[in-house]
């Protein structure tokens, strides 16, 4: 998933949180990227977005 695509998924989901930082990350040769959201209550929510590649 692209992460435009996973941001606007997450915002859905939590539509009044906020992005706190993004950052790309390797896991065992996978790259992704881990996104911080804080809602209002003041809750953090962590999510992984798989990095997208082309071989093109």
């Amino acid at each position: 998933m692209p992460l435009p695509d996973g941001l606007t998924q997450a915002l859905t989901q939590h539509p009044n949180a906020t992005i706190e930082s993004i950052e790309l990350e390797d896991k065992d040769g996978v790259l992704y990227w881990e996104v911080e959201l804080k809602d209002e209550q003041g809750n953090d929510i962590e999510f992984d977005v798989p990095a997208a590649h082309s071989d093109d």
